[in-house]
């Protein structure tokens, strides 16, 4: 029970660090379109 319990904590972890890096490239990308 604690192992499954456990996987879905550490899958919510991992999503919430590929969607602030997607936001980091997102914001890079919006400063270079205001650079050109």
């Amino acid at each position: 029970m604690e192992d499954k319990v456990s996987m879905p904590e550490a899958d919510l972890t991992a999503i919430r660090s590929l969607q602030e890096q997607l936001q980091e490239k997102d914001e890079r990308l919006r400063l270079a379109k205001k650079e050109i």
